[in-house]
């Protein structure tokens, strides 16, 4: 079965060609590594694939429900936080978007002014808060084991081998 399949991709910057006529398929369960000299395109390639850039001509497929990613050679980890720190980053957007439903609930609370419901929201939502963070929090210690870290979330990832800052970033 075929999960993914390119069809006549180019590329162009400027007057350039970093490549053209690249048609291929990915059948299901496939492994693929990309392999060649600097500037002929792999990043490129990727960036396509993933959707984060557009080609100059031709198409790239993949089957419904699939999301395509890859880890990029240079990552934009802290060096400077522990492996426990950058992996709970994961979580800002939620923490982000928790702070606004919490200011908006107490928006409404002062319009409708409902003392009472007011404290039974607010301990149901301490409740909530308190038992997501113990999720996110056993979440990320599963992971931490699974990858070998058990013995070192603690440490700045400056501190670290290129292989193990890898595995931090498929948390």
């Amino acid at each position: 079965m075929i999960i993914a399949q390119a069809q006549d991709l180019e590329q162009r910057f400027g007057g350039n060609t970093i490549f053209s006529n690249i048609s291929f398929s990915v059948p299901d369960n496939a492994r693929i590594g990309l392999v060649g000299p600097n500037g002929a395109g792999k990043t490129t390639l990727l960036k396509i694939m993933t959707g984060q850039q557009e080609p100059t001509s031709g198409q790239f497929t993949i089957n419904k429900g699939l999301k395509v990613g890859y880890i990029a050679q240079e990552n934009a980890l802290d060096e400077d936080k522990t492996i426990w720190d950058e992996m709970l980053t994961v979580f800002d957007n939620l923490i982000e978007k928790n702070k606004r439903i919490t200011k908006m609930q107490e928006q409404i609370l002062n319009i409708l002014k409902m003392k009472t419901c007011s404290s039974a929201m607010t301990s149901l939502h301490t409740t909530l808060n308190k038992k997501a963070a113990l999720l996110i929090k056993l979440k990320l210690r599963a992971f931490s084991t699974v990858l070998i870290l058990k013995k070192i979330p603690g440490r700045k990832l400056s501190e670290l081998f290129p292989v193990v800052k890898k595995r931090a970033l498929l948390l």
